[in-house]
């Protein structure tokens, strides 16, 4: 995203995004009753076993963004190591009406298409 966060749009219609700084990430499931998207906030040093999954691919994603020379990598893990300890001047959580993720893509023969949660519809040819 142009704000710098990572995110990932599962098979099963769910979501996660994490944030430029990558400390936090919010979960987004779609609620079948109204088809509205229900997001939850996660620090990503504690969250629940089962996004275990999900969580791992999520950095596998952004480290494969990011690049793969070892700079990169050895300046990503010392991210990981730093989000791991605790401490007293982490960011505030965030409202998760602050988020942008895609709602929904759309690939055609010419282009791929994804709306976002903003309503902005990205168009790339």
């Amino acid at each position: 995203m142009s704000s710098k966060a990572t995110g990932v749009f599962f098979n099963d219609s769910t979501k996660i995004i994490l944030d430029a700084g990558g400390y936090y990430f919010d979960y987004y499931e779609r609620r079948a009753s109204d088809k509205k998207d229900i997001g939850k906030g996660h620090r990503l040093q504690d969250y629940p076993k089962e996004l275990q999954k999900k969580v791992t691919l999520l950095q596998h994603f952004r480290s494969y963004l990011e690049g793969s020379d070892k700079e990169k990598e050895m300046k990503l893990e010392e991210e990981e190591r730093k989000a791991c300890e605790p401490s007293s001047l982490e960011p505030p959580l965030r409202k998760n009406d602050q988020i942008v993720y895609v709602k929904k893509w759309m690939r055609t023969r010419h282009a791929i298409m994804f709306r976002l949660s903003n309503k902005i519809v990205q168009v790339n040819f």
